[in-house]
């Protein structure tokens, strides 16, 4: 069996500040190596989709794969379904307003770094031998601005944040459940039964909604990545002109990349698989000519 998940063992953060989701159960080594490799497979299938990285994605939901396989970056948002604070409209002043006040708040209590690294260090460093980069990552912290919470609230009495302008505040009242449509709640990857979540980034303080065996596990890694396949393009010039043939038009080019959840060929038989003919046939005596 499976040991149930404690959160207070990965983060406080986890467990007390934020509305983050975590499952009954903790993802053994050998689930979590299966989750790397799907976390690989979609990466790669991404790129020769939209030719950028899954990480550059600016949506942190990635919602269009096919036959209910989702995935979702760390939502780093608080609450969003009204549990912990309000939900204000966006033309509120409240949210209109918060990213330039809190920036001034910020700097107003930000202390520059009292010891910092100067030129002159660095060339006595790499006097006695120390490269440049090195001394200066083993330096780090003299780099390290500070933040003052005192002189925040100083100048927070001043300067009140900006007033919810939308009625919000007038009519919020706490709850102490969250609702299944928060953001920090959402499943960082699902696919069929199974639901992940990791703190921050994966890997990292992983849990998840089902104990089963190893074999269980195989089939539904199995399973989760022919679901991926259909996301990924088909290199297949037979299929392209297959198409065009179905259409009545004369094939333009046999070396069109067609995408495989469009391709009704790798749809009808199989993401990538290597037919030959309209039949389905993987022989290739029985290819089309």
């Amino acid at each position: 069996m499976t040991n149930e998940y404690n959160p207070l063992e990965h983060s406080i953060v986890q467990a007390l500040l934020k509305a983050d989701a975590t499952h009954r159960y903790e993802v053994p080594e050998y689930v979590e190596a299966l989750i790397f490799g799907i976390y690989r497979e979609l990466k790669r299938v991404y790129w020769n989709w939209n030719q950028e990285r899954l990480e550059d994605r600016e949506d942190w939901q990635l919602l269009d794969l096919p036959q209910g396989f989702e995935y979702r970056r760390y939502c780093w948002a608080d609450c969003d379904c009204g549990a912990e604070s309000p939900i204000h409209s966006k033309d509120c002043r409240c949210i209109v307003e918060h990213g330039e006040w809190n920036s001034r708040r910020l700097s107003y209590g930000t202390d520059e770094p009292e010891n910092p690294v100067t030129e002159e260090d660095i060339a006595e460093a790499i006097k006695r031998g120390i490269p440049r980069q090195d001394f200066v990552i083993s330096q780090a912290f003299r780099f390290a601005r500070r933040l003052n919470l005192a002189r925040c609230d100083e100048w927070e009495k001043l300067n009140p944040h900006p007033p919810c302008t939308c009625g919000a505040e007038a009519t919020w009242k706490a709850r102490d459940e969250h609702l299944p449509s928060c953001s920090p709640g959402l499943p960082n990857m699902s696919f069929g039964e199974v639901r992940i979540n990791w703190y921050k980034y994966i890997g990292r303080g992983m849990s998840v909604n089902v104990d089963w065996d190893a074999q269980r596990w195989r089939e539904w890694f199995d399973e989760c990545l022919k679901r991926i396949a259909f996301y990924d393009r088909c290199s297949q010039s037979c299929h392209s002109e297959f198409r065009d043939l179905d259409a009545g038009r004369k094939p333009f080019s046999t070396d069109e990349r067609v995408q495989c959840k469009d391709c009704k060929y790798c749809v009808q038989f199989g993401a990538n698989s290597r037919i030959w003919n309209r039949q389905g046939s993987t022989d290739v005596k029985d290819a089309e000519r």
